[in-house]
């Protein structure tokens, strides 16, 4: 008797699908299937979009021109600058140089990442160093390790200026 529900209730879940049929297309070419639509009732109070004005100035839909950009006169697009780090060492400090974009301040506690750096160097004399910043970067920091083992690592932040230099005195 089990084994007869057992194979009955195998065969009715089998007849049925088990839910695993695939949906029917919506609306291909050569199928008698009707798009289902349903019905919808509001259930609350319909909000109002702002109404959008003509202009009478003409817009290119062209994606593919540029004819229609205004760009102010004297506007440059330049995607990098020039830094110019100047580090004097009057003192002759020996350490190791990393300027990084990648840091965060928390609690004027200086935390760097030293994957995204863009100079490393041995410092010993003084010395002047041109280095290529992307142009979407305000700040940066200037770690120097020292070799000293009883000296921390001192660590200067730079904010862009207009005149594009770093100077850093030890």
């Amino acid at each position: 008797m089990k084994s007869f529900i057992v194979l009955s209730s195998t065969l009715l879940l089998t007849a049925c699908g088990l839910g695993l049929t695939k949906a029917p297309p919506e609306n291909e070419a050569g199928t008698d299937n009707p798009p289902v639509h349903q019905a919808v009732t509001p259930t609350a109070e319909a909000t109002l979009l702002p109404t959008v004005q003509a202009t009478s100035t003409p817009v290119d839909n062209d994606p593919n021109s540029t004819a229609s950009l205004v760009v102010p006169e004297g506007f440059e697009f330049v995607e990098q600058f020039e830094l110019q780090l100047v580090v004097e060492n009057d003192k002759g400090e020996e350490g190791y140089l990393s300027l990084c974009s990648d840091f965060f301040d928390y609690r004027g506690e200086i935390e760097v990442n030293y994957d995204n750096c863009l100079l490393r160097q041995k410092v010993e004399t003084s010395f002047k160093k041109e280095v290529i910043v992307g142009n979407d970067i305000t700040e940066l920091v200037m770690v120097l390790w020292y070799f000293d083992p009883d000296k921390k690592p001192l660590k200067i932040k730079w904010q862009r200026t207009p005149e594009g230099v770093f100077l850093v005195t030890l």
